[in-house]
């Protein structure tokens, strides 16, 4: 084992024993460490527990991604049908009368039917898993 892991493993035994820094230092000196590779092995000891910290409260968090999906399945009909029906009221007022404009109109509004009915069930059971 590295000299280094060695001692960054003892130095977090002793903190979880509750030991304070100064005291493992001392304990560490009296043992014949070097004492730069102590203070460096205690600095390195200090940020893994921030960096965990913040891993850990970031994974553990409220899902936000998962909150934020299921919301957009209970609102996608609505949206999708909303664009539907302004598309439409365009195509009424400027008198556009194309063909392909109708069928991607026709299709997101079936699309938004389905939806409708799918989108909030599937939105609700993300949200449950959560």
């Amino acid at each position: 084992m590295d000299n280094s892991l060695q001692l960054q493993t003892y130095i977090q035994q002793a903190r979880n024993a509750g030991l304070s820094d100064s005291t493992i230092k001392t304990e560490l000196l009296k043992m014949g460490w070097e004492e730069n590779l102590i203070n460096e092995c205690l600095r390195i000891q200090s940020i893994k527990p921030a960096v965990q910290n913040s891993f850990n409260k970031d994974s553990n968090s409220a899902h936000p991604h998962k909150t934020r999906n299921g919301v957009l399945w209970i609102l996608s009909p609505f949206i999708i049908l909303i664009t539907v029906s302004i598309l439409q009221f365009v195509e009424h007022i400027f008198n556009i009368n194309v063909a392909v404009f109708n069928i991607i109109a026709l299709l997101a509004g079936i699309a938004g039917l389905i939806l409708l009915f799918v989108g909030p069930l599937i939105g609700i059971i993300k949200l449950s898993k959560r």
